[in-house]
């Protein structure tokens, strides 16, 4: 028979009246044993184990005087400490078999509280996928401890707030934007399909004006002999393939970096998406050490439970190289084959040539009449900087160009064009054609008026279109064929609705009709798309009766730089704007959007739209 001596009660009979009989922090327990009974280290240990692993042994009883007292002395088999290391054994030598050792060795019903007493308050039993978390379950050949993603920051990985690095892809990790084309990477074969363009426009890229394909070369000669979409196309497919092949690589080398580090490899498990799994042996020695008297102490160990001394992921990350030899055949290949789309288009468009040839001759007499190109989007702005447009927006198909002069919008033909550079500009409201633009702002208040902006994301909030992991699929089981293109959101395809069943998404149509109802609210569509896609996205949103006063597109670049360069466009048009609700999917831009806002003094509240 095992008792608590005479002064073990008194000693703990006067931590209950004190500091209750229900569940006290550890630490705090500790430290008032220090500080008010004069306990050591040691003494203190001692008596927390014994107060902790006894205490529901016996019921509590009213002692009539509306106090609850643990009857310590009736305690006849004390637990004094040592019962997570024998059960531990136990378990092992019974290879994980928790059910037989409870049943040969704690057979008797007083024994029902000893595994949620040694487990402790934070730990339970795993059960399946989705259970509460952190979780362990008993194998084998060790411990398994499964945790949501706060439990791998903080303390499976053993990295903290680096945590996500690890399990990071990298296919969305990268962010070069445009400007990064300029210094493209090539092979032979891109020199031979280059070689084959300049055949048939009838100037090549080692032509003075471009000086070969480095250092912005290829660019320029891009920009200036296709249209704008193929030139778009070209570069949008190489920054994607570059983002993705440097990502993947990078995110590789942190990976390997990380395992090569750790004593316990994170794993999927049916448990949860993050588990470890501590040998029998490893697990005694870290009790031990650490005068363990429960597993959920394990997430107290911290660095200690799963080590990695001096690791930097974010310095593993940036330290290595930026792409392996594999990814850079990858991006080769994505360049080539848009190349080659675009040369099976000149061969086969006689027109083609026309156009480049005219928007050529267009550009030299814009030069020659003294306009700039000013920044990465090419605007062009007159001498007196009255007159300015987006080379975008100049549509040699149709022989028309959008333009503002004076800060007013302005839509006309080429040949129209003309008064406005040279100076004899007509009379505004004879000179410019009535745009869709401007009929949806006869319809709504003035922008005095307007007080709130609503912003809506498209993909993922608005609507729920397809990602490039399942629509590539369903285009090759609807078409028969493969998808053409190795990029998604930039193409056409992948908001084609005679493939795609593409659905509004219910939460946010709910949201937006409350905001449409606001006559002081500007709605505003805002996606990532781009321009050449409007018809499209616009077409789908108003087969779902989703109607906005304007919408914005993609410029070449960034989309979060692109999105926040349109917010303060807004801004700049609306003066009394007080305050922008934004409707978004990607946590990382919502609080990029948030942040910016508080750093510019507007308040942006950004709904965060998540696909049940």
């Amino acid at each position: 028979m095992n008792k608590f001596s005479k002064s073990e009660v008194k000693t703990l009979d006067y931590i209950t009246k004190n500091l209750g009989a229900g569940n006290v922090d550890k630490r705090v327990m500790l430290k008032w044993l220090r500080d008010t009974l004069g306990f050591d280290t040691e003494e203190s240990n001692k008596f927390y184990k014994l107060w902790f692993l006894n205490k529901s042994k016996k019921a509590a009883i009213n002692t009539g005087e509306s106090k609850w007292r643990v009857p310590w002395e009736t305690i006849e088999e004390v637990n004094r400490g040592d019962e997570l290391v024998k059960f531990i054994k136990r378990v092992e030598e019974n290879g994980g078999d928790v059910d037989e050792v409870l049943e040969v060795y704690y057979p008797n019903e007083e024994d029902n509280n000893l595994l949620p007493t040694l487990m402790g308050p934070d730990f339970k039993y795993c059960t399946n996928y989705g259970s509460s978390l952190p979780c362990i379950e008993f194998e084998e050949d060790g411990l398994e401890i499964a945790g949501d993603n706060y439990s791998f920051e903080s303390f499976i990985s053993g990295v903290g707030d680096q945590a996500w690095r690890i399990d990071d892809t990298g296919e969305d990790s990268e962010n070069y934007d445009t400007e990064e084309f300029n210094y493209a990477m090539y092979d032979d074969k891109t020199l031979e399909i280059l070689k084959k363009m300049g055949d048939i426009l009838g100037i090549y890229i080692d032509d003075p004006k471009y000086g070969g394909i480095d250092d912005g070369g290829l660019n320029n000669y891009l920009k200036d002999n296709l249209s704008e979409n193929d030139y778009e196309d070209i570069v949008n497919e190489y920054i994607w393939s570059l983002n993705a092949e440097s990502g993947r690589y990078r995110a590789q080398q942190v990976r390997e970096f990380y395992e090569n580090e750790i004593t316990y490899e994170p794993y999927y498990s049916s448990n949860g998406p993050h588990a470890i799994k501590i040998p029998y042996e490893d697990l005694i020695e870290k009790i031990e050490k650490h005068n363990i008297i429960t597993l959920s102490e394990l997430q107290e160990l911290e660095e200690e439970l799963n080590p990695c001394d001096g690791c930097d992921l974010d310095d593993a990350w940036w330290g290595g190289d930026f792409i392996d030899d594999a990814g850079q055949e990858n991006v080769f290949y994505a360049l080539n084959s848009e190349l080659e789309r675009k040369l099976d288009k000149l061969e086969e468009d006689e027109d083609y040539i026309k156009k480049t040839k005219l928007k050529r001759e267009f550009l030299d007499f814009i030069k020659k009449n003294g306009f700039r190109n000013t920044g990465w989007v090419s605007k062009w702005v007159s001498n007196d900087g009255k007159l300015e447009f987006l080379e975008k927006d100049l549509n040699v198909g149709e022989k028309m160009i959008t333009f503002t002069y004076n800060g007013e919008k302005h839509k006309t033909s080429l040949e129209d064009f003309i008064p406005w550079v040279q100076g004899s500009i007509l009379d505004l409201k004879e000179s410019v054609t009535i745009s869709k633009f401007r009929l949806i702002m006869e319809t709504i208040s003035t922008p005095e008026e307007i007080t709130k902006i609503a912003i809506f994301d498209f993909d993922g909030t608005l609507m729920d279109t397809p990602h490039p992991d399942t629509g590539k699929d369903i285009y090759k089981s609807k078409t028969g064929m493969d998808y053409p293109h190795l990029g998604w959101w930039s193409k056409q395809e992948s908001l084609d609705t005679d493939i795609f069943d593409i659905k509004p998404i219910t939460s946010t149509i709910l949201d937006y009709n409350i905001e449409k109802d606001n006559p002081s609210t500007m709605m505003v569509m805002l996606t990532g798309r781009l321009p050449k896609q409007s018809n499209q996205v616009e077409s789908i949103l108003h087969d779902n009766n989703l109607i906005f006063d304007e919408y914005h597109y993609k410029d070449l670049g960034d989309t979060l730089k692109s999105k926040l360069n349109t917010i303060q466009s807004l801004l700049n048009r609306f003066p009394n704007v007080s305050s922008i609700e934004m409707y978004e999917d990607r946590e990382p831009h919502a609080i990029a959007f948030e942040e910016w806002g508080k750093e510019n003094n507007i308040p942006i509240k950004v709904n965060l739209v998540k696909l049940i």
